[in-house]
């Protein structure tokens, strides 16, 4: 794969939501998608990246290998989302609380 190959990352987490939930019906539910638009985000990124993530058996979904390797690498890309938002909360609260200087450094906390 090509490093200039540029990838969506709203279809990185769809992915990685059906990879969490563990089927697309719940998926859905849980990004408030159809069924329709999360399978075409779905197969757009298979496409893209040009492998298969899931190996599908009926209605249900297993990780394919590739898939697994990928699911781990959005699980750190994901929390790492989750934790850069927790600390522009607390930035936030600090302005709002007219506390002087930056926040203690924030990052360092989740090393």
């Amino acid at each position: 794969m090509s490093l200039r190959k540029k990838i969506n990352f709203n279809n990185l987490y769809y992915f990685h939501v059906i990879a969490q939930e563990g089927s697309l019906a719940k998926a859905t539910k849980f990004l408030d998608v159809s069924q329709p638009t999360l399978s075409q985000q779905l197969k757009h990124l298979e496409n893209q990246l040009g492998i298969e993530l899931f190996i599908r058996k009926g209605r249900s979904l297993q990780l394919s290998h590739e898939g697994s390797i990928i699911f781990e690498h959005t699980k750190k890309i994901f929390s790492m989302a989750s934790v850069m938002l927790e600390d522009l909360q607390r930035s936030k609260e600090v302005k709002k609380n007219k506390m002087s200087g930056p926040p203690e450094n924030l990052a360092d906390n989740h090393q």
